[in-house]
């Protein structure tokens, strides 16, 4: 097996080691969780990337920030309606 992965020689230290100590099925329920967690996170940065990249490209006009507060003030209906 170790062959067919390239690894011809190896040298291996396992006066510490012992297989009791550790619970690989949690280990690697965990890792797999940690996996799917970074896997969504970079999903979620191309999503934000991509909304933002829409957002500059956007040739309508920007509004400023205090003209839509304002707007919201007035008329907060219209924007929890939308």
């Amino acid at each position: 097996m170790l062959r067919d992965l390239g690894i011809a020689v190896a040298k291996i230290d396992a006066t510490d080691w012992n297989p009791d100590q550790k619970n690989m099925r949690q280990s690697r329920q965990e890792r797999a969780q940690a996996m799917r967690n970074a896997h969504a996170a970079a999903a979620y940065g191309k999503w934000v990337a991509a909304e933002l990249q829409a957002s500059i490209d956007d040739p309508r006009p920007s509004i400023p920030h205090e003209e839509v507060m304002a707007e919201m003030d007035a008329d907060p209906a219209t924007f929890l309606s939308a």
